[in-house]
């Protein structure tokens, strides 16, 4: 089987779409798992409605791998001082895990380039392109996730 006329130069787009964004907003000197595990801080964090402290056990019950992985990825957090292992008054049997004030900077930090990033893009491309581009994507998608 052959690619289509069109096909090649999409994959070889996509492929570049993707390593442009990871290059730019990625942090290089952490992993898929630890980025996973800030990203579900993050989550529970900013939401009004949940404590923003996150137990090991709901961690390793998200991702669908056992403690002693999620302990050793919280660990390199932890020296990364990223994380931090914390107690409830009440409750000295359980440790949560909370992000640091060290990873709330680096995310603020992030997000404001992120921002000012697609603003850019948004502005560069125009409304009506814009507008096309997110329906081309939505469709895209929506081909992506009927296949598999």
């Amino acid at each position: 089987m052959e690619f289509l006329p069109n096909a090649k130069e999409l994959l070889s787009l996509l492929r570049t779409l993707n390593k442009d964004i990871k290059r730019g907003f990625q942090p290089k000197d952490l992993n898929v798992n630890e980025i996973f595990v800030i990203g579900m801080l993050l989550e529970h964090q900013y939401k009004d409605d949940k404590d923003s402290l996150v137990q090991v056990k709901e961690i390793s019950e998200k991702m669908k791998v056992s403690r002693p992985y999620i302990n050793k990825v919280i660990n390199g957090l932890e020296e990364k001082e990223l994380v931090v292992r914390v107690r409830k008054p009440g409750d000295k049997k359980s440790v949560y895990i909370a992000l640091s004030q060290k990873a709330n900077d680096i995310y603020l930090g992030n997000k404001q380039r992120l921002i000012s990033y697609m603003n850019g893009i948004v502005n560069k491309l125009g409304e009506e392109d814009t507008l096309t581009l997110i329906k081309l994507i939505k469709k895209l998608l929506d081909i992506i996730n009927s296949e598999g």
